[in-house]
Parts: C-alpha cells; sequence; structure tokens
C-alpha cells in the first residue's frame, strides 16, 4: 500500500521527517535513502517504517 507524503515533508504513518533534495535522493538526519521515478511520481520507502511514499510531482 501507498501513502502520500505530506505537505510539511513528514512521512503520514510515523511522522519521520523526509527531505526530498534532488530526483535520485531523499534525505534523512543526512543519509541519503534511494526513490524509483515511475509515471510521473516519486516513490521512496520510510526508513524507520518501511512503508512506501510517493510523493507526486
Amino acid at each position: 500500500m501507498e501513502y502520500d507524503l505530506l505537505q510539511s515533508g513528514n512521512c503520514p504513518i510515523c511522522k519521520t521527517k523526509l527531505k526530498v533534495e534532488t530526483d535520485e535522493y531523499i534525505s534523512y538526519k543526512s543519509r541519503h535513502v534511494s526513490i524509483y521515478k515511475l509515471d510521473g511520481k516519486v516513490e521512496t520507502k520510510c526508513p524507520i517504517c518501511k512503508r512506501m511514499i510517493v510523493d507526486k510531482r
């Protein structure tokens, strides 16, 4: 199941702050987390709760 990234940049499930840096990665506590680009949307996995999060561009 996919969840939309909140406007504040937080994970909607565990409220972890995720910052979308570029189209290749997001940053979480200065660590880069890979993202996946599919059909005009960006998907990533939350490093804490491991749920798929979508950021529609």
